[in-house]
This record gives C-alpha cells, sequence and structure tokens, in this order.
C-alpha cells in the first residue's frame, strides 16, 4: 500500500453499505462477503484502458487474472417521492464472478514499460 486505504462508501453509493470497496491509490479493492454476485460493475474505474483484475478467493486462497466483460444492465430505481435515479454508467466496464460467498476483486492499471 502507498496512502493508506479510502473507503469506496465516500462515493455515497448504496451498495457500500452492503459490500465492502476501498482504494489505495489507483489500486481497488471490492469483497463481496456473503454475497454471490456473477456480474458487477459498481466501484471499478470510470475510464477505459488496461488494467490487471484479478480475483482472490479468500476461501480458497487462491488468485485468479479476470477479463473486462460487458457492463451488467443496471435498472433505474424508484426513489422517494417517485423520481427516478440510475442512468450514469457505474464504471467503464463490468467483471464475471462465479457466484461464491467471500470472493474479493483487485483492479490495478498496468503501468507502462
Amino acid at each position: 500500500m502507498t496512502e493508506g486505504l479510502t473507503p469506496l462508501s465516500e462515493d455515497g453509493r448504496w451498495e457500500f453499505s452492503r459490500v465492502s470497496g476501498a482504494r489505495d491509490g489507483t489500486v481497488r479493492f471490492l469483497y463481496f462477503g456473503e454475497h454471490q454476485p456473477r456480474e458487477w460493475a459498481v466501484g471499478l474505474p470510470l475510464e477505459d484502458g488496461d488494467y490487471e483484475i484479478d480475483l482472490i478467493d479468500t476461501w480458497e486462497m487462491t488468485v485468479t487474472r479476470l477479463d473486462k466483460a460487458a457492463l451488467p444492465a443496471s435498472p433505474a430505481l424508484r426513489q422517494r417521492g417517485g423520481a427516478m435515479a440510475g442512468g450514469e454508467p457505474e464504471a467503464a466496464f463490468g467483471v464475471k464472478l462465479p457466484g461464491k460467498p467471500y470472493q474479493a476483486v483487485r483492479i490495478r492499471p498496468v503501468r507502462a514499460k
């Protein structure tokens, strides 16, 4: 770590009341705990580019490289008073996940050589 972890919950996304997310400079971490999504985008970079994306299985103690995936469909959410929220992309890309509990994702920009 270079700067220390900054919670992604500071971004104000409700998802981070259920899923843990943090960043250390340009490196992002997402931890899903007991949740078992099969695809995800919230908390991933808004800028497209070259990234190393790793799936960390905290139970099996393995690290597996992931590829970028298409953004998952994101329904608009009805807010109090009938207003609709949403419409803004969550990220530049999504990731496919195994649908197992206790998974984490690490996203690091690829450094030019």
